[in-house]
Formats: C-alpha cells, structure tokens, sequence
C-alpha cells in the first residue's frame, strides 16, 4: 500500500473489526479459522444499502465489512483482512508479550478498545518489519485518541514502545533518529 490514507483507514477497519470481535464474538463464539472464513466469504454479496444494512451477526459478516457507511477501497479491505487475521493467528504470543508489560493491570482490566489497540500494534511491531516501529505506535496513539479513553494513549504509548524495544533494534529514549530495524526475523518479548 502506498497511499498512507488508505494504511490509516485499513487499520481503522482492522481495529474495527478487532473490536466487534472482542465485543460480540470472542466470549460467546469459539475462534473461526480466519483464513477458512476470508476464503469462504461470497464475493457477490450485496454492499449494504441504507435499506439493507445490518449489523454483523457473524465474524465472517464483520470480515465483510458490509457494516460500512461507505465502501472501502479493494486495498483498504485487503490490508485490514491481512492486520485482523495476522493478530487473529497470534493472538496467544501476542496478549502473552502484552500481559508481561503491564504494571499493576491485567489484560481484561484494559478497555476492550484498548486491548483491541495493543494487540493490533504488537501484531505490526513484531510480524510487519517494513512498518517503522515509531509509525507504528504514532498511529496506535492517534487510534487511541479517536477511539478511547482520554488517557488511554498514555498505556498504548509505554506497552508498544517497550514491545518495540524488545523486538526491534529500537531506541529506549525517542528521538530524531531514525529507528534501525533489525534484519533478522522478529519476535515477541
């Protein structure tokens, strides 16, 4: 993706859909295959009208995201069903490297939006190398800002840049240096 627009608003949909997961889903739902449900999705469904729009009964509706005011880009949709099924296959390493950075929290103490956040940024940070951390924890922080608590960011902020120091060759004090990936394979702390 080369448009930064679309990246922004296919995490977007991704922590959208990570959301409706963890709010209508996760607790009343075993996990479905992801890969499984984006391959049997219906490629002739309908786009929601103002008639025919309804809210997602089933996780494979939400990978739809036919719950949409307006109908996202083919690449937009693309990336969002690649960030969702990325944290959706690691969700067991990666709410372990979340739990082992909280002071005083546990995980379901954390705003299901929150949650939703860090999971979506520690999915980046350890199985997406091209994304510079510091982009990163940017837009996780700005997502927080749209989508969260007042002070939420604050968490957000310290979780995924201890993640990214743990993971990445990335400095413990922000500054005006680039950020120096690590060219090996990377892995959660």
């Amino acid at each position: 993706m080369n448009d930064r627009k679309s990246q922004r608003r296919a995490r977007v949909l991704a922590l959208q859909a990570l959301y409706a997961e963890e709010q209508h889903f996760r607790s009343s739902v075993p996990k479905v295959n992801v890969k499984s449900a984006v391959e049997e999705m219906d490629d002739s469904c309908e786009r929601p009208t103002e008639t025919n729009r309804k809210s997602p009964e089933t996780f494979c509706d939400v990978l739809q995201f036919s719950w949409l005011d307006r109908e996202p880009s083919a690449e937009e949709l693309f990336m969002a069903r690649v960030l969702v099924n990325g944290v959706r296959l690691h969700s067991v390493e990666i709410d372990e490297a979340i739990v082992r950075h909280l002071e005083n929290w546990t995980l379901d103490r954390l705003l299901a939006v929150d949650r939703s956040i860090l999971r979506l940024g520690a999915y980046m940070l350890s199985y997406l190398p091209d994304t510079p951390g510091r982009v990163i924890i940017d837009e996780c922080v700005e997502l927080c800002h749209n989508f969260s608590g007042e002070h939420s960011y604050r968490l957000v902020n310290g979780i995924l840049h201890t993640l990214a120091t743990k993971c990445r060759d990335f400095p413990s004090e922000t500054g005006p240096d680039e950020v120096k990936e690590k060219t090996a394979e990377p892995e959660i702390s």
